[in-house]
C-alpha cells in the first residue's frame, strides 16, 4: 500500500557512498533484499543497486589508482 511503513517509494534515486548502510523506514541495510533487514523491507522487495561513477566538474569520470604499498 502506498501509505504503508515499508513503501520504498521515498528511496528512489537516493545515492549513498557503498560503504554506508541505506536506512529505508528506519531499517539499515547493505542492499535490496538483506536478509538482516525487517521482513517487510526483505519480502517482494524489488529495489535495485546501480553503481555511479563519480566525475569532475568538466564531467570527467573521476579515476582512482589503486597501488598496493608494502
Amino acid at each position: 500500500p502506498p501509505n504503508s511503513i515499508y513503501n520504498h517509494l521515498a528511496m528512489n534515486g537516493v545515492r549513498i557512498p557503498k560503504e554506508e548502510l541505506f536506512n529505508v523506514s528506519g531499517d539499515e541495510v547493505m542492499f535490496p533484499g538483506d536478509p538482516k533487514g525487517e521482513s517487510g523491507n526483505v519480502i517482494n522487495c524489488r529495489c535495485t543497486v546501480a553503481t555511479v561513477p563519480r566525475r569532475d566538474k568538466n564531467g570527467r569520470i573521476i579515476r582512482t589508482d589503486r597501488i598496493n604499498t608494502v
